[in-house]
């Protein structure tokens, strides 16, 4: 599997987590599975400003995804989120 794959399970995880709880996985949450995806949704939405370590990719095929699930907005900041209102 490659890195681009992974990322899409990844974001594919947050969009199932989005649809049962009605938010986003936070950085805090209780159960270390959700938190992992909630650090790892954070690092996205910094990699998408071209922010952060060049470890992380943010993959376009990711933005795709997420609109193709009714989320445009869920790598964009919050600030960003505002801007758009």
């Amino acid at each position: 599997m490659n890195i681009e794959q992974m990322a899409l399970d990844k974001c594919k995880k947050v969009i199932d987590y989005y649809n049962m709880y009605g938010n986003f996985p936070s950085q805090t949450h209780s159960v270390d599975e959700f938190r992992k995806l909630g650090v790892w949704l954070s690092v996205m939405k910094t990699r998408k400003q071209g922010k952060g370590s060049s470890r992380n990719v943010y993959h376009e095929s990711l933005q795709i995804l997420a609109e193709k699930h009714g989320l445009p907005d869920m790598f964009n900041t919050n600030k960003n989120k505002k801007n758009k209102k």
